[in-house]
């Protein structure tokens, strides 16, 4: 049989190697009209389309992630019961488009292996490297290794070691979290910019107790607030279907207190006895109808206003000029003096033992409700209402009823019919009167339920042998809405609570829905962006040196023809088949083999001991 002739292409070997000179490029026109007969065949056509198909899947999935960023978590279709969701598409897309991006990958691989013993006589086992690498991660290492990253194509090894991170990195980008969204169903509250009892409401009282219009509804109210002990009442609760709600800034008409300390007004008088019998009568008094008696009085509670006439078309306001620290308020619903015993000073001690309280101190407060423009702000969570109150507006005037413009344009109008005002404000001077004593059994006594109410829940003894004193300090002028001012500011927010309610009017807040919400995690893209971008630049540098080596038209990248043709005859050591791995694997570490051009046959992986003659 006729040997082969053998031809090494230009830039093969370096110059002299085994006493030859470089030879130029033989190649026969059989192998000629071969290369040419399939260009789609034997060029990257495939591997390119595969590429652009990839960066497309990646441009689709960002362009998913980006519509439904920020929206409601969708649903697609039904499958098996169930529905596609978001996470599923990502999936998909995500594992196609590395799909797409590992085919040329592998081809890279495969072409860079060819190359790779183009350039050198290399171990014959290299082959299989190459082939193992294109296949996994294992051979992936592998090839890093035995090429000592001289070869791009640790590149590829790289990409498919990092292609198993794709997935879960790819269930990173889809978040779902719980938010809360606007709804178009408008939440409302109650709130009144003005209050009238109107017609047909019994008239209770004669005199100057007259209630002109005074319903159950508003007695009832002021009564709740004060029999509230130390429970705070709370605001209008809004109407909110989903149970999550915000209201902006509102204002309605409302009550408002104010707490003044008035001690330094209380003179001590002294009453002379009127029988041979009495004693001297001490007591300390803001007014004449306004006093405590020293050793027997605790509490005390009386108005600060002057009667007023009463006409038989209505009651008219009372006059509160007797009064110390709001004098300027030109409509008070109520302005009461309270005085308390407020501890004592100093003990007697008999010197037998016995021990007997020393002088009892008193203070005073002076407790006002008036009208207000009240701002408030409403929040609902999970079905809870809270309401703030901020700014307010106190200057009602007018000549017959209180009246407020503002806060706002001068249509923000505020007012108090006559007749209800005037009712309100007798109803509440009568309910203020009250006073509590200590008797000679040492028991104490309330001349009026709503005394007792207001003195009861802040007492604290100062326990001695044979007397026990009320301290009332804590809590009547505290800021933390305990004590009587507690009391006194539930009163005002029960009248606000009811005087809003009928108010007919409403103001607008904005309802939110518990929802599932896509939260895109964008950093995680970025994975793909990497892989894409090494993929590309694997392709990229494939065929430039493809193109820049001998292989010029020799693309056979993972070819299993390629590889049966390229074996040399001579690389046979003997007429035998196809034995096990480990005897075809220590042959093949044995055998250094290079890349070379026949003249008659084509390519051929040459055995490094063969003589190479050149063929001109």
């Amino acid at each position: 049989m006729r040997s082969p002739s053998y031809a090494i292409v230009e830039d093969q070997l370096p110059e002299n190697q085994h006493g030859l000179e470089k030879p130029p490029s033989v190649r026969s026109p059989r192998l000629r009209a071969d290369a040419g007969s399939s260009w789609v065949q034997n060029g990257w056509l495939y591997e390119t389309a595969s590429m652009i198909l990839g960066i497309l899947l990646i441009i689709a999935l960002i362009v998913v992630l980006r519509v439904y960023d920020g929206q409601l978590a969708p649903r697609f279709g039904a499958v098996f019961n169930g529905a596609l969701t978001l996470n599923t598409i990502v999936a998909i897309l995500s594992t196609a488009s590395k799909a797409a991006l590992l085919y040329p990958v592998t081809e890279c691989i495969s072409q860079l292996k060819w190359i790779w013993f183009s350039k050198d006589y290399r171990r014959l086992s290299d082959m299989s490297t190459f082939d193992n690498a294109s296949r996994g991660i294992i051979g992936g290492f592998t090839l890093a290794w035995d090429t000592k990253l001289r070869s791009f194509a640790s590149v590829g090894s790289f990409l498919m070691l990092f292609s198993l991170a794709i997935d879960p990195m790819s269930q990173q980008l889809v978040s779902l979290v719980s938010q809360q969204v606007s709804t178009p169903i408008n939440a409302t509250i109650p709130i009144a910019k003005g209050f009238t009892l109107g017609e047909g409401i019994i008239n209770t009282g004669t005199g100057d107790n007259a209630d002109r219009g005074i319903p159950s509804g508003i007695k009832g109210a002021i009564q709740t607030g004060l029999y509230s002990a130390n429970e705070t009442i709370p605001d209008l609760t809004a109407s909110c279907m989903s149970g999550n709600c915000t209201f902006p800034s509102y204002w309605s008409l409302a009550v408002c207190s104010s707490f003044a300390n008035v001690s330094s007004h209380l003179e001590m008088v002294i009453i002379p006895a009127t029988g041979e019998f009495d004693d001297d009568e001490y007591r300390y008094q803001i007014t004449n109808s306004s006093y405590i008696l020293q050793g027997w009085g605790r509490f005390n509670s009386s108005s600060a206003a002057i009667p007023g006439e009463t006409e038989y078309y209505g009651a008219k306001p009372f006059n509160f000029t007797e009064s110390i620290a709001f004098r300027n308020v030109e409509y008070p619903l109520a302005d009461v003096f309270i005085i308390y015993a407020n501890g004592i000073e100093g003990e007697i001690d008999y010197g037998n033992g016995t021990i007997e309280a020393g002088h009892t101190v008193y203070g005073a407060v002076e407790v006002l409700l008036e009208w207000c423009a009240q701002e408030f702000t409403t929040e609902v969570s999970n079905g809870i209402s809270k309401t703030v109150r901020h700014g307010e507006k106190r200057n009602f005037t007018g000549e017959y009823q209180p009246v407020l413009y503002g806060p706002g344009p001068w249509e923000h109008l505020y007012d108090v019919e006559e007749n209800t005002h005037a009712g309100m404000v007798r109803f509440l001077n009568r309910t203020f009167k009250g006073s509590v004593l200590r008797g000679t059994d040492n028991l104490y006594y309330a001349s009026s339920d709503a005394a007792q109410a207001l003195f009861e829940p802040y007492n604290t003894y100062q326990v001695y042998e044979t007397d026990a004193v009320f301290n009332l300090s804590n809590g009547i002028r505290g800021t933390t809405q305990i004590g009587l001012e507690l009391i006194i500011n539930n009163m005002a927010t029960g009248m606000t609570n009811y005087v809003r309610s009928q108010g007919y009017m409403v103001a607008n807040g904005t309802t939110y829905a518990q929802v599932i919400v896509v939260e895109i995690q964008w950093p995680w893209i970025a994975a793909h962006a990497v892989f894409v971008g090494l993929s590309l630049l694997l392709l990229v540098c494939a065929i430039v040196q493809q193109r820049l080596s001998s292989l010029k038209d020799a693309a056979w990248k993972s070819s299993s023809l390629a590889v049966l043709h390229a074996l040399d005859p001579s690389l046979k050591q003997e007429p035998r088949g196809i034995t096990n791995e480990s005897q075809m694997g220590a042959l093949a570490r044995e055998q250094r083999v290079r890349l070379c051009l026949t003249e008659d046959d084509g390519w051929r992986l040459q055995s490094s001991d063969k003589n190479i003659r050149s063929n001109t």
